[in-house]
């Protein structure tokens, strides 16, 4: 298997509408889902995770039941105790580091945000999709990465467009239609293309790019202490 497919899906909800939608996305990847409220992400994450049932979803050309290989996870699913059992069981877990008793540092929601991802990631799913999951969360680069490194795809659905800056691909949903799946190098440059979607610039392009237009920098820097280091030489 190489890539996911969404092949010729048509479906309305509500005001929400695919017609003839076709999306690919490569296996073992990082992309990020957005776009204005209302455009269709979470409706399209429950359609490829096979919770709205359809027959448009293949593993390259093979049409699959995507309940058996693709978890769906959304910020309101709460803290299943008995998961957290047998999580505690896996190596996944004390990967996490969770410690359900010290919550010195952060707060009871985003434990219980990483205590559903880690369960999540020990079922071993092939395609695992975030429904404004990470949005909360203080170390969504580690969690990106420990991703990664299962090779685990990752629909991250979201409307932070700074977390563009850990992914592979960003896909751009605007009125059911797919109007970009490309890397963030090249749609971090296309500001038309953004701002015609609602979609802000990251805080580090932006500044960068401003700083580029008088003269301070040479080429982007996305690292704020990188930043401050080549600001000071």
């Amino acid at each position: 298997m190489k890539e996911l497919n969404i092949i010729g899906l048509n479906f309305k909800y509500k005001d929400e509408l695919f017609n003839d939608l076709n999306l690919s996305i490569k296996l073992n990847t990082i992309n990020m889902l957005i776009g204005p409220n209302g455009s269709g992400k979470t409706t399209l994450g429950k359609i490829i995770s096979g919770q709205i049932k359809t027959k448009n979803i293949y593993f390259d050309e093979t049409l699959i039941d995507p309940t058996k290989y693709i978890i769906y996870l959304d910020k309101n699913i709460k803290l299943n105790r008995n998961k957290l059992k047998k999580l505690q069981k896996t190596k996944v877990y004390s990967d996490f580091n969770l410690d359900i008793t010290d919550i010195s540092n952060v707060s009871l929601y985003e434990i219980q945000q990483l205590v559903n991802i880690a369960y999540a990631i020990s079922l071993k799913p092939v395609v695992l999709i975030l429904d404004r999951v990470l949005d909360k969360i203080s170390n969504k680069k580690q969690i990106l990465d420990y991703i990664k490194q299962k090779k685990i795809t990752l629909i991250n659905i979201t409307n932070d467009i700074e977390q563009s800056l850990d992914s592979d691909k960003i896909i751009i949903l605007n009125n059911g239609e797919i109007i970009s799946n490309s890397k963030p190098s090249t749609i971090l440059k296309n500001e038309k293309l953004l701002k015609e979607n609602n979609i802000e610039l990251p805080f580090m392009v932006d500044l960068s790019n401003k700083l580029k237009f008088y003269g301070l920098l040479e080429n982007n820097i996305l690292d704020i202490n990188e930043m401050v280091e080549t600001l000071w030489k």
